[in-house]
């Protein structure tokens, strides 16, 4: 049975389905078979950020309504012919989510990844077949206390944080909080640290599945797949981004 992970961050621009395109390319990367599902309704971008630049011609109703089955519908990057990605549809009140359920337990995916849109109704349905709950927050105080509010309303057990975004200088000059105070704030453990980077940002305007020469990010996805599957692995050591700034090196933040 898959194992699914959903992704929502308290408002827009924090970077949940960047985290998400990331995560599938690096889960695919590594051998995983991983389907990608679009539950941001009212824009939904997963398949931009993946680099399939709206390339799917079914949605997840075909699916569950007969029109295709589910291979017929999905969008491969033509690498990771395992992995692939589907939208949800175009109006979230079309979707039968109990059929949705019984779809994602029967797949023969490891992985199933949903970049949720922050709406309390949609992301209650998805919450009633997902194990893990990933929050992606920025480090400023506003997007952080606006994840806790959303973490302590959907009090979902098994859920954990991305803090994406990091500039070193921010969180040195007090603009930006602290891993450790997010951590304390949002009150669920630390899956993974994203520094801001002209990589990520190349990645944002062209996709995941294109070249970029960014080892950071690469790491950065490679620590959250092997946290994921339980091995002990620092989410970053963001003292890696010190030379891309041209930062001192007297300030560090804690890395797991």
């Amino acid at each position: 049975m898959a194992e699914v992970i959903a992704f929502v961050s308290p408002k827009g621009g924090c970077g949940a389905t960047f985290a998400c395109a990331g995560l599938w390319h690096a889960l695919a990367e590594g051998g995983s078979s991983v389907l990608a599902l679009d539950f941001c309704f009212d824009k939904c971008t997963l398949d931009f950020a993946l680099g399939f630049q709206s390339d799917y011609v079914y949605t997840l109703s075909d699916v569950l309504n007969g029109v295709c089955d589910l291979q017929e519908a999905l969008v491969h990057d033509g690498v990771h012919r395992n992995s692939g990605f589907l939208r949800g549809d175009y109006e979230y009140d079309v979707l039968d989510f109990a059929a949705v359920s019984s779809l994602v337990e029967s797949s023969d995916y490891e992985y199933v990844l949903i970049d949720l849109q922050a709406d309390a109704q949609i992301i209650q349905q998805v919450l009633s077949f997902t194990h893990k709950l990933v929050y992606v927050t920025e480090p400023s105080l506003s997007a952080v206390k606006l994840c806790e509010n959303m973490a302590s309303r959907l009090d979902f057990e098994n859920s954990f944080i991305i803090v994406n975004k990091i500039v070193p200088s921010f969180v040195k000059s007090g603009i930006h909080l602290t891993v450790d105070d997010i951590v304390d704030i949002v009150s669920y453990p630390l899956l993974g640290l994203i520094p801001w980077s002209p990589g990520a940002e190349i990645m944002l305007k062209q996709g995941m599945s294109k070249e970029i020469d960014d080892a950071d990010i690469n790491i950065v996805f490679a620590n959250m797949v092997s946290r994921i599957k339980g091995e002990h692995t620092p989410a970053y050591d963001i003292r890696k981004v010190y030379d891309c700034f041209k930062l001192s090196r007297k300030f560090a933040l804690r890395s797991d």
